[in-house]
């Protein structure tokens, strides 16, 4: 696909050399996007690699777990009852006012899907 309009644009500084500037700088403007996403995308590699990453989601997954038991006990009910009672997956439930007045999703932290 991107291939192709590679080619486009080729055609297009040929056939109109005045456009030729306005399509670099948007070329330009895409090099630039999509190199700072491979740069996101290498690091979070770098943070899963070296464990880094892997450690803070099992500290975020052990904090879970641990909300998980309190709500069992608190409520007198078994893993698979409390199971029963999400119908909704987490992203569909609704946010929950903070402190400030502003919208929080029920999650705890932006960096975890």
């Amino acid at each position: 696909m991107m291939l192709n309009k590679i080619d486009e644009w080729i055609k297009e500084a040929e056939q109109r050399p005045a456009s030729a500037m306005s399509l670099l700088k948007l070329i330009a403007g895409r090099l630039r996007d999509l190199t700072e996403r491979n740069e996101e995308l290498l690091k979070e590699n770098i943070a899963l690699q070296d464990g880094s990453r892997v450690e803070e989601y099992r500290k975020h997954i052990a904090a879970l777990e641990f909300q998980l038991d309190l709500l069992r006990r608190r409520f007198g009910l078994s893993g698979e009852e409390l199971a029963a009672l999400a119908v909704e997956p987490a992203a569909t439930q609704p946010a929950k006012a903070n402190t400030a007045g502003k919208s929080k999703s029920w999650r705890t932290s932006s960096r975890f899907p």
